[in-house]
């Protein structure tokens, strides 16, 4: 997932892994939604290895409240949409009549 946000007056493009929140169950104790930061791009420089893991964190908070959740949310149904349409297009690419 990517998404553009403001950190500290600083405007960064930032990517990584969102995982929506999940009801609890029964059986599952369900989790919090979260963003995992794997890429941070200021003027198109990659800062992730200078950010401390508390600076990260702060970033990933910051994608989640800050950039709108219902947008991460929106990006993350589109690229499951995408990886479904795939699994189809090769499903259907090998069927075997």
């Amino acid at each position: 997932m990517k998404a553009t946000i403001t950190v500290w007056g600083i405007e960064m493009d930032v990517e990584g892994e969102y995982q929506p929140s999940e009801r609890m169950t029964h059986d599952y104790p369900g989790c919090a939604e979260s963003f995992s930061l794997d890429y941070c791009f200021v003027g198109g420089v990659d800062i992730g290895e200078m950010l401390t893991s508390d600076q990260k964190e702060i970033i990933e908070e910051a994608v989640i409240n800050n950039h709108g959740a219902d947008a991460v949310r929106e990006s993350a149904m589109e690229a499951r949409a995408d990886e479904w349409r795939d699994m189809q297009l090769l499903a259907i690419e090998y069927k075997v009549e």
